[in-house]
């Protein structure tokens, strides 16, 4: 839900609600190939480097919807987007129905902004087809907008704490995964420089999940 106020506390109390009602429903995790020859690592380390979960959050607003989130290092590609997929709806043309939903799209880092992909009906045709409307931070407000960590600076010279995630947070947090951690679940290996553990491919399958 939202915060009273967009101030330190009010913010990370809502936060910590969320990670009150996290559940780890499925989780693949891997390591590329070259970790443990990196300096200070051992040998036999059995740190992922690489994790994709499906999460649900167990609050009236958000129960019933799952979230996927995907993380790694050493990836092909750097940078942060979250994807709203929209509910698919009955398709009425007599040709062509659209192969997806519409997405509201978030770029957090590189290119940031916010694009809205939509099924859009081509003029004079019984077809629809998927058309981005992108905005880009840039674009609109030149070179020098601010960069994320020269924002998180400049909070932390005015006290503000909304941005910073706070112990119980990170406790709940770990409280979510504690259970999977135990089981001692498979970390599959995956080349520098690739999209992740090939294994990711059945598992998005397994959940209907494509990124």
């Amino acid at each position: 839900e939202s915060p009273e106020k967009i101030e330190g506390e009010f913010v990370r109390d809502k936060k910590l609600e969320v990670f009150k009602n996290l559940n780890v429903k499925d989780i693949l995790l891997g390591q590329y190939e070259s970790f443990k020859s990196e300096k200070g690592v051992a040998a036999n380390s059995t740190t992922p480097t690489f994790a994709a979960l499906k999460v649900f959050v167990d609050t009236p607003r958000w129960k019933g919807i799952p979230f996927f989130l995907k993380t790694g290092k050493a990836l092909n590609e750097t940078k942060a987007v979250i994807y709203i997929k929209f509910k698919k709806v009955d398709c009425l043309l007599s040709k062509t129905c659209p192969s997806d939903t519409n997405y509201l799209i978030i770029n957090l880092k590189t290119n940031e902004g916010v694009a809205l992909e939509v099924n859009t009906k081509i003029p004079g045709k019984n077809e629809v087809e998927p058309v981005k409307l992108d905005f880009r931070i840039k674009n609109r407000y030149g070179p020098n907008t601010p960069e994320a960590y020269e924002s998180l600076i400049e909070d932390i010279i005015a006290g503000n704490q909304y941005a910073f995630v706070r112990n119980d947070s990170i406790e709940y947090c770990w409280q979510a995964l504690e259970p999977w951690l135990k089981k001692k679940i498979s970390i599959y290996r995956y080349k520098k420089g690739s999209k992740g553990p090939k294994e990711l491919s059945k598992w998005s399958e397994k959940n209907k999940m494509g990124w």
